[in-house]
């Protein structure tokens, strides 16, 4: 059995009662892992192949994203070795390599949450952006682009 296969299967079947969202989710995000090391029978695998695929999805990939297909990685092969189809989990002895920086973030900085209470507070109004959102600031901060008057 290929590490692609021993996939398919846990995600066909070792994720029961899971939502099809995290199904989807688990898949996309071992599709990285998989290009490198889907091929390699799974008895066969070592540490040195997972940290190698580990390290190659962590090239292009956040580091965030990268925990989440060595822990994906790590159940699957768990799963199997309780199916007695593999010895020893490689995977739970690699170390999660660190990925790309992640995305900036979207919320306002403390400054410009006092700068709005205390523009706020002094009559100032948020335009509206879609009906019933008026006086209030989206969470990604696009509202916050336009807010104050030119």
């Amino acid at each position: 059995m290929t590490v692609r296969e021993a996939a398919d299967d846990w995600l066909a079947h070792g994720l029961d009662g899971r939502s099809a969202k995290t199904v989807r989710k688990n898949r996309d995000v071992l599709l990285a892992v998989l290009a490198v090391i889907g091929r390699k029978r799974l008895r066969e695998l070592s540490t040195a192949e997972v940290h190698a695929a580990l390290a190659s999805a962590a090239a292009t990939r956040s580091t965030s994203t990268v925990a989440v297909a060595h822990n994906c990685l790590t159940r699957l092969i768990r799963y199997d070795e309780a199916r007695d189809l593999v010895r020893r989990n490689v995977s739970a002895l690699v170390d999660t390599p660190k990925g790309q920086p992640g995305r900036r973030s979207r919320s306002l900085t403390l400054d410009q949450a006092v700068a709005l209470r205390a523009w706020n507070s002094e009559g100032g109004r948020c335009r509206q952006r879609s009906r019933g959102t008026a006086g209030r600031v989206s969470r990604s901060g696009r509202a916050w682009k336009g807010m104050f008057p030119p």
